[in-house]
């Protein structure tokens, strides 16, 4: 088995830490023109985002979401939490074959 950077990732009650991930990237972008939303920040705000966050998700800069608002992205969204994560391993890292 591969090892695995232990600074990787932080969990914490409820919640998930990005702030010190390294391959861990957030696709808000990508749903946004999926979705056709031109106007991100307007349209999280209406849609009961704050006005940090939604600043935050428009200019990717999240490094930390409780899961609550995961769930509240995903029912906005239509879509799943593997659409709004992506885990990308670095070349060092491999997945197992008979990972999912």
């Amino acid at each position: 088995m591969p090892e695995i950077k232990t600074d990787v990732v932080s969990l914490k009650s409820k919640s998930i830490t990005l702030q010190y991930l390294h391959y861990v990237t957030l696709q808000f972008q990508r749903i946004f023109k999926a979705r056709g939303i031109e106007r991100p920040y307007t349209y999280l705000v209406n849609s009961g985002f704050g006005n940090n966050l939604a600043t935050r998700m428009k200019k990717n800069k999240v490094m930390h979401l409780q899961l609550r608002t995961i769930e509240k992205m995903c029912l906005l969204f239509r879509c799943t939490p593997n659409d709004l994560i992506e885990w990308i391993p670095d070349d060092s890292q491999t997945m197992d074959k008979d990972s999912p």
